[in-house]
């Protein structure tokens, strides 16, 4: 993810943290409190970037296992288990009929 997408984030991210607390302490509606959310230390944005970014590599992170998973159980059911099947039906039908015999 670009940089100003994880800082448009992690702004949000920050803003609605000091909406709650604003509202939890009955004071959203004072004047200058919305400008007050807004405006934060370089140093606090600066971590929770990094949080959040730490946060989006770890979900990268999941999904690609997920997809890892995924291609390995279809891969097993709709590719290696009709094979089996059909060897066995094979390996059955070939038992079953071995004494036949088609010339004589």
């Amino acid at each position: 993810m670009q940089l100003e997408q994880v800082k448009e984030i992690a702004l949000q991210e920050l803003v609605d943290q000091c909406r709650k607390k604003l509202k939890r302490a009955g004071r959203l509606r004072e004047v200058g409190a919305e400008e007050r959310c807004r405006s934060w230390p370089a140093t606090v944005l600066a971590q929770r970037q990094k949080a959040v970014e730490e946060r989006l590599v770890e979900e990268k992170r999941r999904v690609r296992s997920k997809l890892v998973t995924f291609y390995i159980f279809f891969g097993f059911v709709f590719l290696f288990l009709p094979l089996a099947f059909v060897y066995l039906l094979l390996s059955f039908f070939i038992w079953l009929f071995r004494n036949i015999k088609i010339v004589e």
